[in-house]
């Protein structure tokens, strides 16, 4: 299960859904709706940021 904490120091977090244990926290500014992770979390030349 993801949650996505809309702000500028926000993040997107993994759960488990059974059990609703946090399994991973990726800091982000502001994400919402379908974007690619990948390209938030790293700077990578010719990529859409």
């Amino acid at each position: 299960m993801l949650l996505s904490l809309w702000e500028d120091d926000g993040a997107v977090i993994v759960y488990d859904g059974d059990t609703l244990k946090e399994l991973e926290r990726m800091p982000m500014s502001k994400p919402s709706g379908k974007y690619n992770v990948w390209n938030k979390t790293r700077y990578e030349e010719g990529a859409s940021h």
